[in-house]
C-alpha cells in the first residue's frame, strides 16, 4: 500500500476517532451505532482522497461493502 494513502488512513482513523468519541477498535469492528455511524463518516473522509478499493483493503472490507457505505 502506497505510503501516503497509509498515512491518510491514520489521519482519517484519529480525526473520526475523536470527532465521533469512539476508539480505534470499535470504530473499525463496532457492531453498536454509533460505531457504524462513525465508520460511515469514515468511508466518506476517506473517499475525497482514495478509490472504493483502496479504501475496502484499509478496512478489511469488500468494494461492495465501501460502495453501499458510501451510497447510504
Amino acid at each position: 500500500m502506497n505510503k501516503i494513502r497509509q498515512e491518510i488512513y491514520d489521519l482519517a482513523i484519529a480525526y473520526v476517532s475523536e470527532y465521533c468519541n469512539v476508539t480505534k477498535t470499535e470504530l473499525l469492528m463496532g457492531k453498536h451505532r454509533d460505531a457504524c455511524e462513525s465508520r460511515y463518516v469514515l468511508v466518506m473522509v476517506m473517499s475525497q482522497y482514495m478509490s472504493d478499493t483502496d479504501i475496502a483493503t484499509l478496512l478489511h472490507i469488500t468494494r461492495q461493502g465501501v460502495c453501499a457505505i458510501r451510497n447510504n
